[in-house]
């Protein structure tokens, strides 16, 4: 009886697994994070955390920012000065949502598109490292990019 009530708990909780995505806690890592201007090519920004999850990357509009979303990532430790050596960057802040993700949000000084992003995970760690690229882009494209997810990762 003990026997079946674990095997159906088990079940129960994997179908719920599959529903919902796969999710896992990882923790911000403020060493070796940073953002960084770039001569000739825009800015770079490297986030180091934990372990690998996924994550979307868009931009909003009015006023113009860099939204990161990840299923999960704790940002204790975060302070403003780690991402303070770009140009580019205002400021930044990050927080829990209510849908269980947690969201990033760069204040840009100007309109910036995502030239590329992507994600390496070290193997003897698994530590994770994001690589954002951005690129100076006129207000006409930045509006028209808004609210568009320009980069995803979802692990399996």
């Amino acid at each position: 009886m003990i026997f079946r009530l674990l095997i159906t708990l088990i079940i129960w909780a994997q179908m719920g697994l599959a529903q919902e995505g796969y999710s896992a806690l990882s923790r911000f890592i403020p060493n070796g994070s940073y953002a960084r201007d770039v001569v000739f090519s825009g800015t770079e920004i490297r986030i180091q955390h934990s372990q690998g999850v996924p994550y979307r990357i868009y931009t909003l509009d009015a006023p113009k920012r860099l939204i990161l979303e990840f299923n999960v990532v704790t940002f204790a430790g975060l302070e403003e000065d780690v991402f303070s050596r770009s140009q580019s960057i205002t400021d930044v802040r990050a927080g829990a949502l209510k849908s269980g993700w947690s969201r990033m949000v760069f204040d840009l000084a100007r309109p910036m598109s995502v030239d590329s992003a992507g994600v390496t995970v070290a193997p003897e760690t698994a530590q994770a490292e994001l690589v954002i690229r951005l690129t100076k882009t006129d207000e006409d494209r930045f509006a028209a990019a808004a609210k568009n997810i320009v980069s995803k990762c979802r692990l399996r």
